[in-house]
């Protein structure tokens, strides 16, 4: 459980990076 919950995190956290890298204004901005 704890593994598949830190692998959805570490998932999750590269989308993130992903979409911030493509949209690096909207993602500086509130």
């Amino acid at each position: 459980m704890i593994r598949h919950a830190w692998h959805f995190y570490h998932a999750s956290g590269l989308v993130v990076k992903a979409v911030c890298g493509s949209f690096g204004i909207a993602c500086l901005t509130p």
